[in-house]
């Protein structure tokens, strides 16, 4: 599930990076903090990716950079590296900030918008497919136990 989770988080971390006119003035520094994240992604190093992005968050604070584009990829990165982590709360707060973001620089119907609330579609499909498979597996404990005499 994981390798899945990977490949569709691969194309939502890169996708926004094609396209050029919204991101064409993005802090240099802030370009290579970003690359060097990216590759770690590549790698499938997620953790340290992930430990990358914080850093990347705590430089765009730094430098008062947490409302424009620069912001926004990140914490949509943030976001997806920690949904391949199962971290979900991180996740949505992540993904949520990247919404709210999106939405005010680009807009309400824009591509950018539509690619951070597919992700948030993601985390929380992700989510109900794990809580389907829990209920699953207790339904089938209980049954078991009745099946052999117990009650739950």
């Amino acid at each position: 599930m994981k390798k899945l989770f990977a490949a569709v988080v691969f194309l939502c971390i890169l996708a926004p990076q094609v396209w050029a006119d919204p991101y064409a003035n993005q802090n240099p520094q802030w370009v290579k903090l970003n690359a060097s994240a990216l590759a770690l992604f590549q790698e499938k190093e997620f953790e340290k990716a992930s430990r990358a992005y914080e850093d990347i968050i705590k430089f765009l604070e730094s430098k008062n950079l947490t409302q424009g584009v620069e912001a926004t990829i990140a914490y949509n990165n943030a976001g997806m590296l920690y949904l391949i982590l199962q971290d979900f709360p991180k996740s949505q707060e992540n993904l949520t900030r990247s919404l709210h973001l999106r939405t005010t620089i680009f807009g309400e119907n824009s591509l950018e918008t539509a690619t951070v609330l597919k992700n948030l579609g993601d985390l929380f499909q992700t989510q109900a497919q794990l809580f389907f498979e829990k209920s699953g597996q207790i339904m089938q404990a209980l049954e078991g136990g009745s099946a052999q005499g117990s009650k739950p």
